[in-house]
């Protein structure tokens, strides 16, 4: 009996009655909220002492505060007594009563609103929470920021305009919590395995967890491209997304492997001219004029990145092992044995494996001399007339060792990042003024300008954009959407612009509210784009609903059973079905038109 569908069941019908599911539920939990808080009004704590004011061990029920400052101490008993009468557990209880109290008290007006069922009661409890600490004017200043944007704020959004708001009225104690939470990060891994695998997590600065987030997508990407197994690379017959993430997530434990991997990726010529003068196919020695910006043998010399190519062969930076005037290729007889130097102390022998036996070798078997003492650097002439037993080979191993340190100063550590972009947005008298404003940036939501700074000061290139005028943006004839154009959709209109949704995110769908048909003028432009999470795109392009965009900012909906609804910066607007919302629909219609672009942009 239980899986027909109820009596009269149809589509019409269905909605309806789900509709009013919702609202009685709203309804419902509103008033379970409002109960709650007047709750303590039935037990007074006349003749209760304070908690905390006198000893209270030995004495019965006691007077408590469980909301924020300014709310009034309540008789400790209510909880319990309210949470054995409902099913509830007492911790649940008190939560919940600390957090009526606490809005009724501190937050009248939005307390207000969720009596009147304009507000679902979680919004008003999550706002609750996370400022509960704060003094009661500095509550009076949270409610004004965020009475007027409260209508149909769910999720993330909510949580970014709660951040922000404490930050304006309070950044010194945001910072103060800012470094409390900063003293929990922490990296673990399990003891056990499940199969060969393990788990691991942590804690971390919020920007680094984005930055190796995109590190493990960009290294995924490039051992996707590779159809063959890489050397140094193990377990790579992944087949999900997951397991690639996971084996590239692995391949962070041996830096040197990814470096490689990463710019042989990127710029696979990058070092063709920093081992030219090491060619092991040619006489050791000088082929070319060598760049004076190669300190080819003093592996202490800095790198220049900027300087050119030494006109001259003169000009070429002398070997110190040449006696003389003698160059490099004549002060060595390819006949006799070589000391290859041993280690400095200090400093890493690149023939030597990492311990964990994770990191590749970067030359080839060389011998060394048994007689030299560690960290000792035996003397280059002297080393050429002692009997050794180690012979030249046609790569010369010291010209590799002297290879892998010009290479490894060569590196351009740009060319290791992930490259990711953080939209950064903050009020310009505040960066005038070097005060601790608000920041909201994109990815992260809410943070203080001083936070900001420790973030990216010294780990990222900034690239300051233009402000973005809107009226600037000419319209194109192109399916195409130029990457500005897109940049202007997402600063407009940062979130989806579909009935209710929840969609922030600068990946969002850009997508044309009219279907673009070839051959006519100036369709892709902001008159007529709006973002969309993948799965709304999909709907309303295949599925049963329909937009219109009388303008740029201005979404009007209609679905398959006729409700109408408005999407704007301030959220969703249900008209319903009725004869006014059938004539807004009609409305929209007849103002959906392509603006002429500026005179001075047509071309």
């Amino acid at each position: 009996m239980f899986d027909q569908p109820p009596e009269g069941f149809a589509a019409a019908t269905a909605i309806e009655q789900f509709r009013a599911a919702d609202r009685t539920a709203l309804r419902a939990h509103n008033q379970q909220f409002v109960l709650a808080a007047f709750w303590p009004d039935l037990h007074p704590t006349d003749g209760l002492p304070l908690a905390g004011s006198v000893d209270t061990t030995f004495t019965g029920e006691r007077a408590i505060r469980i909301g924020g400052p300014g709310t009034p101490p309540v008789a400790e008993f209510i909880t319990a007594s309210l949470a054995v009468e409902t099913g509830w557990s007492v911790h649940k209880m008190r939560y919940f009563l600390a957090d009526a109290v606490d809005v009724r008290y501190r937050y009248p007006r939005i307390f207000g609103r969720v009596r009147e069922g304009q507000l679902p009661r979680w919004t008003a409890q999550r706002i609750s929470r996370a400022t509960r600490d704060i003094t009661v004017s500095q509550a009076e200043q949270v409610e004004d920021i965020l009475l007027p944007k409260l209508a149909g704020v769910t999720g993330q959004r909510l949580e970014n305009l709660i951040t922000a708001a404490l930050i304006t009225v309070d950044a010194e104690r945001y910072e103060q919590l800012a470094e409390k939470a900063r003293r929990a990060r922490y990296f673990r891994i399990s003891q056990g395995n499940d199969h060969g695998l393990t788990d691991f997590y942590g804690r971390m600065d919020a920007p680094d967890a984005l930055r190796l987030k995109a590190m493990v997508e960009r290294i995924v990407t490039i051992l996707r491209q590779h159809p063959g197994d890489l050397p140094g690379i193990k377990d790579r017959d992944a087949a999900t997304a997951d397991e690639w993430a996971a084996v590239a997530l692995g391949t962070l434990a041996a830096p040197i492997r990814t470096a490689q991997l990463l710019l042989e990726h990127e710029q696979p010529d990058l070092f063709d001219q920093a081992v030219a003068p090491f060619n092991p196919l040619e006489p050791r020695g000088w082929p070319h004029p060598a760049p004076k910006h190669y300190p080819t043998n003093d592996p202490t010399a800095p790198f220049d990145h900027q300087a050119e190519p030494p006109a001259d062969e003169s000009e070429a930076p002398a070997d110190p092992t040449a006696d003389g005037q003698q160059t490099p290729g004549d002060a060595v007889d390819h006949d006799e044995p070589e000391q290859v130097p041993g280690p400095v102390e200090g400093h890493h022998s690149e023939t030597q494996a990492d311990s964990a036996g994770t990191e590749p070798a970067l030359t080839g078997p060389i011998d060394h001399d048994e007689s030299a003492q560690p960290g000792q650097v035996p003397d280059p002439v002297e080393a050429q007339s002692d009997n050794q037993t180690a012979h030249r080979r046609n790569h010369h191993p010291d010209d590799c060792n002297a290879a892998v340190r010009a290479i490894i100063r060569a590196i351009p550590p740009e060319k290791l990042l992930a490259p990711i972009t953080f939209h950064v947005h903050c009020a310009a008298e505040d960066l005038a003024t070097d005060t601790n404003g608000t920041v909201r940036i994109e990815e992260l939501g809410a943070a203080t300008l001083a936070m900001t700074r420790r973030w990216f000061g010294n780990t990222a290139t900034i690239n300051l954009k233009p402000v973005i005028d809107p009226a600037r943006i000419a319209p194109v004839d192109a399916y195409e959407i130029p990457d500005r154009t897109r940049e202007a959709v997402l600063v407009r209109n940062p979130l989806s612009r579909f009935p209710n949704s929840t969609g922030l995110s600068q990946k969002m769908d850009i997508d044309h509210t009219i279907a673009y048909v070839p051959g006519r003028r100036w369709q892709t432009g902001l008159h007529d784009l709006g973002p969309l999470v993948r799965p709304e795109h999909r709907y309303k392009t295949f599925g049963e609903i329909d937009v219109r965009q009388p303008e740029p900012d201005l979404f009007v909906w209609q679905t398959g059973h006729g409700r109408t609804l408005i999407v704007d910066a301030t959220g969703t607007h249900d008209l319903g079905t009725g004869p006014f919302a059938r004539l807004v629909w009609t409305s929209a219609a007849t103002v959906s038109s392509i603006p002429l672009p500026p005179a001075d942009l047509i071309t």
